[in-house]
């Protein structure tokens, strides 16, 4: 990381937070989001609430699921991120 132009701080903020992730992101038998939204489906569900509609269909695609992995999905995104970082400081 501190060859493509990051401080020794933000090397190791980086290094931390690929590690963070990938704890977070392990599996647990459970669907990978119903610790975070156990409790909006009454409230993204409620009938006559249209402006939460965007809101239940994401609730409906992440809670109660079939238990997944979101290691891979998860440090795609983290790492494209640190990739357009390094490439910024790079120019």
């Amino acid at each position: 990381f501190m060859e493509a132009g990051l401080d020794a701080a933000e090397a190791g903020q980086a290094m931390w937070l690929v590690f963070r992730l990938a704890v977070t992101a392990a599996n647990n038998g459970e669907s990978g989001f119903d610790r975070f939204v156990d409790g909006a489906g009454d409230l993204v569900t409620d009938k006559g609430r249209a402006d939460l509609d965007a809101n239940a269909a994401l609730w409906a695609s992440v809670s109660h699921g079939t238990p997944h992995d979101t290691l891979d999905f998860d440090l795609k995104v983290l790492l494209d991120g640190l990739e357009q970082l390094m490439a910024e400081r790079a120019a």
